[in-house]
Formats: C-alpha cells, structure tokens, sequence
C-alpha cells in the first residue's frame, strides 16, 4: 500500500531523469532517485545520478515547500480556503 499523507501533498519528479521520484536514502538524510543508478555482485539497474543532501536544490512550485511524511518526501502546497 502507497503511503497517501492527504490533500495538498504529491510526489517530486526527479529534476534530472524526469523518470523517477524523489526518495529518502536508505539510511541517510539524503535525497534521490527512485531510478538511481546501482551495480551489485555483477547485477545493475537504474539510469539516474540523482543524489543530494542539499533539500533546497529539489525543485518545487510555487508556494510548495518539502516535507517529509514516514520518510518520503513531498511537495506541499497548503490548500486555499
């Protein structure tokens, strides 16, 4: 089941790959690609280099700022009333 936090909260494209989401690292405060780029035992999958820990370079629209809900971040946009 996908986390919904509610009315006014929506996923962040990725600014680099326009492929994936933006996601918290496993771990880390660092933010990323849904579709970051891995290799493993010879494995590998993903595309994009998209990683930051600078929360301010995560693209937003206007009047959206970042939160974080259950560790995935979103673009929030309090509703007008």
């Amino acid at each position: 089941m996908a986390l919904n936090p509610g009315p006014g909260h929506r996923r962040i494209p990725c600014p680099l790959c326009d492929n994936g989401t933006i996601r918290m690292a496993s771990g880390t405060a660092a933010l990323q690609c849904s579709n970051l780029k891995w290799t493993h035992d010879g494995f590998s999958g993903g595309h994009c280099t998209f990683t930051t820990r600078d929360y301010a370079s995560v693209p937003l629209g206007p009047g959206e700022r970042l939160v974080i809900r259950d560790f995935s971040p979103f673009a929030f946009a309090p509703l007008a009333e």
